[in-house]
């Protein structure tokens, strides 16, 4: 039976143990030296309801979410649906690809990999997709594998914790690492090329080691002094399955309009040219990413400058370039 439950109340300024609810609501309140009538005055509730919460007896979630807010918390909730449909469960076919693809790079490099490790941070928790293990130098890489790109500071927030936590699981499967480095493999789309542009300076400076040295980094095993970003193709094979991105110096377009696309592609749905087709960047766009190009200095002949596939062509209807 489908149940929503509230998970926890935490607080961010103070450290309260998880427990029931009441007991959390009681335990702030008391903290703060409040009154069950004062704590009711800033929520906004009759002090009936605290006292009821208070005992154990639960509420509405509006009113519970008045009394965390009141005491400078946040209500979490989670959600634990049973499986009803037929078929399979895969929930994330494209992400799950892109996963796959990344560890079989790893593991082809040396790495001994896990997936989907999961790692807690007080009450946070979350899942690295995928942790690689080079024994040889001692390495141990925290893959963060995106198929979209919406939040450059919450990306980059999300990987320096993952970066963390990821020694908790080094020691249980007693992996001795040397250094901790971090690689976020993004899907190859046109869609994620525009955000690089839009946001490029951030992303820069977030994620400084990009293109060659990125994949000589994984590749040689040369050091690693900072971020890795590369763009991914699942669809490929061997060290084309990772490149540039187009503000990076790749001059040919992504192989995939966006995920949609990507994963038409992959499911067999991909029938219509104009659904993989990139969408064309703007004049301002264009201009951007020459420039980038022309400052950084980069030859082609990157991963994916080799003709894009699919059968894709450039927006000037001649076809892919090679070795421009």
């Amino acid at each position: 039976m489908s149940q929503v439950s509230v998970a926890w109340c935490h607080w961010v300024m103070a450290s309260i143990p998880r427990t029931t609810l009441g007991v959390t609501i009681r335990t702030g309140r008391i903290a703060r030296g409040w009154t069950q009538r004062q704590l009711a005055d800033r929520a906004c509730v009759p002090q009936s309801v605290v006292c009821a919460v208070e005992a154990g007896e639960g509420g509405q979630i509006a009113t519970l979410e008045r009394l965390c807010v009141a005491l400078d918390g946040e209500l979490c909730l989670e959600a634990h649906l049973p499986y009803a449909g037929e078929g399979s469960r895969q929930v994330d076919l494209g992400h799950a690809r892109c996963v796959g693809a990344a560890r079989r790079l790893l593991e082809a490099s040396g790495c001994t990999c896990v997936t989907e490790q999961e790692v807690m941070d007080g009450p946070w928790r979350g899942r690295i997709d995928l942790l690689g293990f080079d024994a040889t130098v001692r390495r141990l890489v925290v893959v963060e594998v995106k198929t979209e790109l919406r939040d450059a500071g919450g990306l980059e927030r999300r990987v320096d914790r993952y970066a963390r936590l990821c020694l908790d699981v080094a020691r249980r499967r007693g992996w001795r690492v040397g250094e901790v480095a971090v690689a976020v493999l993004v899907l190859a789309t046109a869609e994620t090329d525009a955000f690089l542009v839009a946001n490029r300076e951030v992303m820069a400076g977030a994620f400084p080691i990009r293109g060659r040295a990125a994949t000589g980094c994984i590749f040689d095993r040369e050091p690693i002094r900072g971020r890795l970003l590369l763009m991914l193709d699942p669809r490929r094979r061997g060290r084309r399955v990772v490149g540039r991105a187009r503000v990076d110096g790749r001059r040919t377009p992504a192989p995939y309009r966006d995920y949609r696309a990507f994963v038409a592609a992959i499911s067999g749905k991909g029938h219509d040219p104009a659904a993989r087709s990139p969408r064309p960047l703007t004049a301002a766009s264009r201009g951007e990413v020459r420039g980038w190009i022309a400052a950084a200095g980069h030859a082609a002949g990157d991963s994916f400058d080799g003709g894009a596939p699919n059968g894709l062509t450039h927006a000037s209807g001649r076809g892919p370039r090679t070795g421009a």
